[in-house]
């Protein structure tokens, strides 16, 4: 016999599987999200410790290991991903010493593309490390607030990393960067199929001339939305061939040369822009003779 008890027994039980299920899944889900990148120092960190990978970062919580600075607000683009956690003090000779800043090396690799964040700090933004500039970083118009008010903000760079390749991380204050300096790094998993761009471009459109119809080519390197408008040499927007959400990857869409009505432009010269996102842009011109 089944009392009232029991099934309210039952009932709880159920429900903390439950719980725990989802408990499990959501860290399944964290530890996917970091998964498939590695990192070694050369040479180690003095006091032996290493930086860390969590998905759980965001606004109002820490960047650092070994501070209590966090995000003020947080900007949509660098969610979702895994942040690298670093030291505040590797800017102290405790962690690195000064004979050592030049030369030492975190060296990342990745086992699936990643697009990698690097949020820099802004009181050193107009003179970065060498390794810094040789690292094909984009610069964003990104920036990230902290509640570090001494620093106020990051700026932030952008590049991808795919497998095979070597990511350089150094010291932030290598190459006599006079000023304190800080940097903690962003990865963000690539979902697109097949090969994975290098980085953003646009094309010039082929046939140029155009007669009937151009193709339009254009790489991504992580999920946009992306609007490609024509313009005349008035410089009067003229078309809108693309204006949607895509996935990273390399796209060839065919554009039938008509306006935004529906009707054949007339021959000449026109400018072929394309956004992606809030950060990229490029322009093409090309010629429609009929």
């Amino acid at each position: 016999m089944v009392t009232c008890c029991d099934d309210h027994i039952n009932r709880c039980f159920l429900w903390l599987v439950g719980c725990l299920v989802l408990v499990l899944s959501i860290r399944a889900e964290a530890q996917d999200a970091c998964g498939g990148i590695h990192w070694r120092m050369n040479p180690s960190l003095v006091n032996g410790a290493n930086f860390r990978l969590t998905a759980d970062y965001g606004a109002d919580k820490p960047y650092y290991l070994d501070r209590d600075y966090s995000f003020f607000g947080f900007q949509e683009p660098l969610a979702g991903g895994c942040l690298l956690m670093t030291f505040n003090d590797m800017k102290f000779d405790s962690l690195v010493p000064a004979a050592q800043r030049d030369t030492w090396r975190c060296l990342v690799w990745v086992d699936v593309p990643k697009v990698v964040y690097l949020l820099w700090d802004s009181r050193t933004a107009g003179r970065v490390p060498w390794w810094v500039y040789k690292g094909n970083w984009d610069l964003t118009p990104l920036v990230q607030e902290t509640t570090d008010w001494s620093m106020g903000y990051f700026v932030v760079l952008r590049r991808v990393l795919v497998p095979g390749d070597t990511l350089e991380l150094g010291h932030p204050m290598a190459d006599q960067v006079g000023s304190s300096s800080m940097y903690v790094v962003i990865f963000k998993a690539i979902q697109g199929e097949g090969d994975v761009p290098g980085a953003y471009e646009l094309r010039v459109p082929y046939p140029n001339p155009a007669i009937n119809a151009t193709h339009l080519t254009y790489s991504l390197l992580d999920r946009s939305w992306v609007t490609i408008w024509v313009y005349d040499v008035l410089g009067r927007q003229v078309a809108k061939p693309v204006d949607g959400v895509r996935e990273p990857g390399v796209y060839d869409e065919l554009w039938d040369l008509t306006d935004q009505r529906g009707r054949p432009l007339p021959s000449g010269v026109y400018v072929v822009r394309l956004r992606a996102g809030p950060f990229w842009h490029g322009y093409r011109k090309f010629v429609i003779r009929h």
